[in-house]
């Protein structure tokens, strides 16, 4: 795909209106050559950055599978696969990961994919059963390599890459600097983009309070912390994956609706969690540091540290979640003893009174039980509320709407949920009846 149609789609589709200077510099090198790294901080636009690079240089003259795209995390392969999806005009896009259906992807790759988004335990996987090759891919992105290292694949990549020889271009990328890239990456002709030095651009736009509890009671603390924001998408840290069904069930207790996400909840709860921050359901997300890389909600404008990681880099990676590309974000520790010196900010008390009473999003999520493999698309669905008759809603009014595999989460005003459900289930979409209901967040 040419250049000029690669950033026409970004910015028809994606809403990107023009590519930041890190996107423009790796879309430069389009036409050389060999090997990339990107060292860049979190929430500075990486995927987009490598995306456009990716579509430049497949063809939709070839088959089989063209480019895989690495990632470290479930939650990372399902976001940066609707990224791609969203751009990747004339191909075909299939994200693997674990907590979903096998067979779901086994059907996808008979269709022949040309793009894979994969973490490495399944893509490592569907090659040993013989479901999938790698011989004609031409594109390897490893995308977040520090994290990927951290988490232990390293025996998967060595595989991966070895199935991989035949790649024309290898592209690495990670948001902290790496002393050392593992050899067996064989990268040739390498080009290194750095911009690493850019956090402390991030760290101007992210302003952090640290509050010394003295002795108040913690969850009290954080009751007001979050009552003190008058609007906004919360993010709370805990440590502890029971931490966080303990924490969602105290803040709806005092009035305050909250989601639970962590590592051991089915995927379809925290595929919902995130949906629900995303589309203002909710605007508290209770998590654990599964939480921490991987999670793109937009306009997330707070980070609450209940507890604090055991590291400088998991901090860092939190707070990322904020501030994101060109926004600002506040980050709030909740420090029951003096914290670690890599933990930099104001002091200051918790206020003295608060904006809010209770906290609750303004709008609703709708579940409908069938999703993409049922052939059930975002322009269905819009076409279905505006049509059931029993509401007076229009496209308009309807808030995000994320497809899934087998379900689709809708995001609808709060007081038009009721009927909304009750019109839709007494209409047809596309012929058939399909049952909705409205969804509650999970709570971990």
């Amino acid at each position: 795909m040419k250049k000029s149609r690669v950033i026409e789609i970004i910015r028809e589709k994606a809403g990107i209106a023009k590519l930041n200077e890190m996107q423009e510099r790796v879309l430069s090198h389009v036409s050389e050559s060999g090997d990339m790294v990107l060292y860049s901080p979190t929430g500075t636009g990486k995927t987009i950055a490598y995306a456009t690079w990716l579509l430049t240089t497949i063809s939709e003259a070839l088959t089989g599978v063209q480019a895989v795209v690495m990632v470290p995390t479930r939650e990372l392969a399902r976001q940066v696969g609707e990224v791609l999806r969203t751009i990747a005009e004339g191909h075909k896009v299939l994200a693997c990961y674990g907590g979903h259906s096998v067979q779901d992807e086994v059907n996808s790759l008979a269709g022949g994919p040309s793009i894979i988004v994969a973490t490495p335990g399944r893509l490592v996987d569907l090659t040993k059963r013989g479901l999938l090759k790698l011989d004609t891919c031409r594109v390897l992105v490893i995308d977040e390599m520090d994290k990927i290292l951290e988490l232990g694949f390293e025996d998967d990549m060595h595989r991966i890459v070895a199935m991989t020889r035949g790649a024309e271009h290898k592209i690495v990328t990670s948001a902290t600097k790496m002393e050392q890239l593992p050899g067996y990456l064989k990268l040739r002709n390498t080009l290194v983009i750095d911009y690493s030095e850019r956090k402390a651009e991030v760290d101007k736009r992210m302003s952090v309070r640290i509050v010394r509890l003295n002795g108040k009671d913690k969850r009290d603390a954080l009751k007001q912390a979050l009552l003190s924001i008058v609007e906004g998408k919360v993010i709370v840290f805990v440590n502890q994956r029971e931490t966080v069904a303990e924490m969602c069930n105290y803040l709806r207790r005092h009035g305050i609706e909250a989601a639970g996400y962590h590592g051991k909840m089915e995927q379809i709860d925290r595929e919902k969690a995130v949906a629900m921050l995303d589309n203002g359901s909710v605007e508290v997300l209770v998590a654990t540091d599964v939480a921490a890389r991987g999670l793109d909600v937009a306009d997330v404008t707070h980070i609450v540290h209940y507890e604090l990681p055991v590291s400088e880099d998991a901090y860092t990676h939190r707070n990322g979640r904020t501030a994101r590309v060109d926004s600002s974000g506040e980050v709030v520790v909740l420090a029951d003893e003096e914290p670690p010196e890599w933990v930099r900010g104001k002091r200051c008390a918790l206020p003295d009174r608060t904006e809010r009473k209770s906290v609750r999003g303004r709008m609703a999520t709708l579940y409908v039980n069938e999703g993409r493999k049922e052939k059930l698309s975002r322009g269905d669905i819009v076409g279905w509320i505006a049509n059931c008759g029993a509401t007076g809603m229009g496209a308009a009014d309807i808030g995000k709407i994320v497809v899934n595999d087998h379900y689709a989460l809708v995001a609808a005003p709060r007081e038009a949920v009721a009927a909304l459900v009750e019109a839709l289930n007494a209409t047809k979409v596309k012929g058939r009846r399909v049952r909705v209901s409205r969804a509650e967040a999970p709570s971990g």
